[in-house]
């Protein structure tokens, strides 16, 4: 077999390995407070009625709004990217990120939006007076004027929000505020918090990515530097 036909051979191969590997490049993470060593999750309610509390100790997140009524929550999943165990490197391909609530106190209520939040804030001494620009946060200015999603009520157990798009925008480098989840209704919904005693009912966040994002652009390097020395090769051979 001449070279130059086992050279043409090789640069198909990986070429073929190349596809094959963009079916098997996903992997998944889960960040869970509690759970294999995890202890990033900010959690808390602002709550309009007890301005100056903070609610970041408590077990669940207690949602409503109704007239002056409202009770809002706050949530955060902190060291997700960066270059360490159990991290995500910034640039990686998000291929589907999903928060998983647990509701363990459900009531008939509209359902509940999730917002990209736009600025810090401590789940130590965050409050609804002092979260953002102006009590409880204005839309468009602490937290974004578009719900990333909705957030079901009513039903008893796990709830699964698609938050890729913020998660996403986070692996290619911008702020990770967490989000804001706004009350709806009369009647209150509690979702476990990071607090709770059952490590399963803890909010959790899933995500799938590309754990090698430059191994495509790894192989079509190599071929195509295979294919230059094959050009090579058929000019000396035939120039």
């Amino acid at each position: 077999m001449s070279a130059l036909l086992t050279r043409g051979l090789l640069i198909a191969a990986v070429a073929h390995l190349c596809l094959a590997r963009s079916d098997v490049d996903a992997a998944l993470i889960s960040y869970q407070q509690g759970v294999s060593g995890y202890a990033g999750t900010q959690d808390s309610d602002l709550v309009r009625l007890s301005p100056t509390a903070n609610f970041s100790a408590d077990i669940d997140l207690e949602l409503a709004g109704s007239g002056s009524f409202i009770r809002n929550s706050l949530i955060r999943f902190d060291d997700v990217f960066g270059n360490g165990s159990g991290q995500i490197p910034l640039g990686t391909a998000i291929a589907s990120a999903t928060l998983i609530l647990e509701n363990i106190a459900p009531n008939p209520a509209p359902s509940l939006s999730l917002h990209r939040v736009l600025v810090d804030w401590d789940e130590a001494t965050v409050t609804w007076n002092n979260f953002g620009s102006t009590p409880g946060g204005a839309s468009g200015i602490d937290y974004s004027a578009v719900s990333t999603n909705t957030l079901t009520t009513g039903v008893l157990g796990p709830q699964s929000v698609d938050v890729s798009a913020d998660v996403q925008l986070w692996a290619n480098g911008a702020s990770n505020f967490g989000w804001y989840i706004l009350g709806q209704g009369a009647a209150i919904n509690g979702y476990a918090s990071s607090e709770h005693g059952t490590l399963e009912f803890r909010p959790e966040l899933v995500i799938e990515f590309v754990p090698e994002p430059s191994s495509m652009a790894l192989c079509a390097i190599a071929a195509m530097t295979m294919a230059a020395g094959y050009r090579r090769g058929r000019r000396k051979r035939f120039g």
